[in-house]
């Protein structure tokens, strides 16, 4: 039963999320003069209908399109290509096919980064034939972002104090990741209107247990956390060959391998992880088990309130400043904490 009341409940969250923000495109169709006793001529059109953005393992924009009959052609399919433009460079995607039927397409531009929620997004809707070659563009909609959907959101929500409040901490949140990235331009929650001041949550202790290793095997070095375009837990082990971690989790008490990935560090340093942990459940405690060559070594607990509860009072060498990644810290708890209770608001009502 709670499993179906949760399920609900972020069912009705992303409803909210996704409703659309209203983008006007001009047709694309160019009118044929015909002779006068002739009906008017036009080609079929496809347009870019609405935006919205989901919000789960990380910032996903999600672009509606509708498209009449005969705007592709036997074997052809539409797809869509985004482009990002940050204080980093633009990047560019490979075209997304997208899903949809009947006139009514969904395209979704997932795991941005919550340093470029102010960063203006791109969309190009073209028309692929069966090798994958571009056969026409259809229709673009340029300079979206997060942060215009956010703005979006505060107006259309401004007496949902909870919404207000998820939203204020959602862009806070992306402030303080440009920050941390030593970036000061067009702040995420510069010149918002509705937003409220974001309201800080903090752990109070600490979830991360370690057990004695057997001498001689492998054992766990470090734990961090990863947060960027997801959030997920990073171990760094003392040896990997012949190694094997599992993850478990508390709820459904499954077990899984974890799997090896390098940091973009410019090192490659090398870690394992259990996957990517599902926004808000930062409370939520992993057990990981280290076996060497068959045999158990250790146990490691960790949550992401672990890493926040041991980074958020960090200071620059003055001992009062908090460092920029204690306030990412803070920030990144703090937002997840807001969904939380977003959530909970949805469940009472």
């Amino acid at each position: 039963m709670k499993k179906t009341v949760i399920t609900k409940i972020f069912s009705l969250l992303m409803a909210v999320l996704m409703i659309a923000a209203t983008m006007t495109v001009g047709a694309m169709a160019t009118e044929t003069e015909a002779p006068a006793e002739d009906p008017e001529i036009t080609a079929p059109v496809a347009k870019i209908a609405g935006a919205s953005v989901i919000i789960n393992n990380g910032i996903t924009l999600r672009y509606r399109v509708t498209a009449e009959e005969g705007v592709i052609a036997e074997g052809q399919k539409l797809a869509m290509q985004f482009t990002i433009h940050t204080v980093d460079g633009s990047f560019t995607s490979n075209y997304h096919t997208g899903t949809g039927k009947n006139g009514e397409y969904i395209f979704k531009y997932a795991d941005i980064s919550p340093q470029y929620m102010s960063s203006l997004i791109d969309a190009k809707l073209v028309v692929l034939n069966s090798d994958d070659s571009v056969d026409r563009v259809l229709t673009e909609k340029n300079g979206y972002s997060i942060k215009q959907y956010a703005q979006s959101m505060l107006i259309k929500y401004a007496d949902d104090e909870n919404m207000v409040q998820f939203i204020s901490n959602m862009l806070a949140y992306g402030a303080a990741a440009q920050a941390y990235k030593k970036n000061s331009d067009d702040l995420a929650t510069d010149g918002v209107v509705g937003m409220v001041e974001p309201k800080e949550y903090l752990p109070e202790e600490t979830d991360r247990r370690f057990t004695p290793a057997a001498a001689g095997y492998a054992r766990f070095k470090s734990v961090t956390v990863h947060f960027g375009d997801h959030t997920e837990i990073y171990i760094k082990l003392s040896a990997f060959e012949n190694v094997v971690v599992k993850v478990i989790d508390p709820e459904t008490g499954v077990a899984k391998d974890c799997v090896r990935v390098k940091d973009n560090d410019g090192n490659d340093t090398e870690y394992i992880t259990g996957g990517i942990v599902t926004l808000p459940e930062f409370d939520k405690v992993y057990t990981f088990e280290l076996y060497e060559n068959g045999a158990f070594v250790q146990v490691l607990k960790y949550s992401i309130r672990s890493y926040v509860y041991s980074n958020m009072n960090n200071t620059e060498a003055d001992g009062t400043t908090l460092t920029d990644m204690a306030k990412l810290s803070r920030a990144l708890y703090s937002y997840g904490k807001a969904l939380e209770v977003y959530k909970a608001t949805l469940e009472t009502n």
